[in-house]
C-alpha cells in the first residue's frame, strides 16, 4: 500500500470515491453529479493550502482517503449545526488548526487492513513537520468530529483517540468534537 497526497494529475482517480453523496457542504452546494465542483475547490485548495486529500493506492488503485483543510479555509461543515466548530474552537487557533472532514475506505473488502491507519499516519507525520502553507499559517493541532456508535461522520472516534485525539465537547450524543495537538501526537504501528 502506498499513501500519497492527490494532486491535480490524481484527481481523477479522487473522484472515483463518489465523497459528493455526503459532502453537501461545499461552498453550499450540492455536488451529487458535479466532478466539475470537486476539481474547483481541489484547485483552491492546492493554491491556498496544497493537497487537501491524502489517497492510499493498492497497485494503483485507490482504496482510501484522507481529506482535511487548514480551520481558516474550511467549508460549511465547520458552521453547520451541531457542527459549529467556528465558535467551538479558540479564535486565535482557527490560523493554525487542521479541520479533517473525514478518512473513507469504501470498499468494505478493504476495510479493516490498515488503509485507515496508514492515511492517518501518513497524514500525522506530514503535519508534524514544521511548515508552513501558502497562506502562511502554520499547523499545530488537527480537529475532526469523531463518532460513537454509528458510523461517520469522519471515523469512530476510538479510532481518533489511539492517535492522542481528545474529546473537548459531545455535540450530540454521537458526536465528539476531537483535538490532537501535534506535539502529543502517536504513531499506530502496522
Amino acid at each position: 500500500m502506498e499513501v500519497k497526497p492527490v494532486g491535480e494529475k490524481e484527481l481523477e482517480s479522487y473522484l472515483d470515491f463518489r465523497c459528493s453523496r455526503c459532502c453537501y457542504w461545499m461552498k453550499g452546494r450540492e455536488f451529487e453529479n458535479d466532478p466539475g465542483g470537486w476539481r474547483e475547490w481541489h484547485q483552491m485548495m492546492l493554491e491556498r493550502f496544497g493537497p487537501p486529500v491524502l489517497a492510499a493506492y493498492d497497485g494503483g488503485k485507490p482504496i482510501g482517503m484522507v481529506m482535511f483543510s487548514p480551520l481558516d479555509l474550511a467549508s460549511r461543515p465547520v458552521d453547520i449545526q451541531p457542527f459549529d466548530i467556528w465558535n467551538r474552537v479558540p479564535e486565535d487557533e482557527h490560523g493554525s488548526s487542521l479541520y479533517l472532514y473525514c478518512i473513507f475506505v469504501p470498499d468494505e473488502g478493504d476495510t479493516g487492513k490498515g488503509v485507515g491507519r496508514a492515511l492517518m499516519n501518513s497524514l500525522v507525520r506530514i503535519l508534524s513537520n514544521p511548515g508552513t502553507y501558502p497562506s502562511g499559517g502554520r499547523l499545530r493541532r488537527i480537529y475532526t468530529v469523531g463518532s460513537r456508535g454509528r458510523p461517520g461522520p469522519s471515523a469512530p472516534a476510538s479510532f481518533f483517540s489511539r492517535y492522542g485525539f481528545e474529546v473537548i465537547e459531545e455535540l450530540e450524543e454521537t458526536c465528539l468534537l476531537m483535538r490532537l495537538d501535534l506535539a502529543n501526537a502517536v504513531f499506530e504501528v502496522y
